[in-house]
């Protein structure tokens, strides 16, 4: 297992709280996917421990969803900042 950790900004560059964490495998067939995971804490971080593998990760908070980012996974951890257009 391998983590993504990161942070999720809004539009002017501030972090944000409660944004649900995302994430959906690229791996053919797909390894997992998942609704609701993760939220962020108070400083806009989050954390996720998937496995290793092809993934897209996004968040949503209000209706509105952040850009989705594809992360390939290794043997080292990732870090995947989110930002809200």
């Amino acid at each position: 297992m391998t983590a993504i950790t990161g942070t999720v900004y809004d539009s002017s560059g501030q972090p944000v709280e409660g944004v649900n964490i995302q994430w959906s495998s690229n791996e053919d067939p797909p390894v997992s996917s998942h609704e609701r995971g993760s939220r962020t804490i108070d400083d806009g971080s989050y954390r996720l421990v998937l496995h290793r593998g092809s993934w897209d990760v996004h968040g949503t908070k209000d209706g509105t969803g952040t850009e989705v980012e594809t992360v390939v996974l290794g043997a080292d951890d990732a870090v995947v900042d989110l930002h809200f257009p």
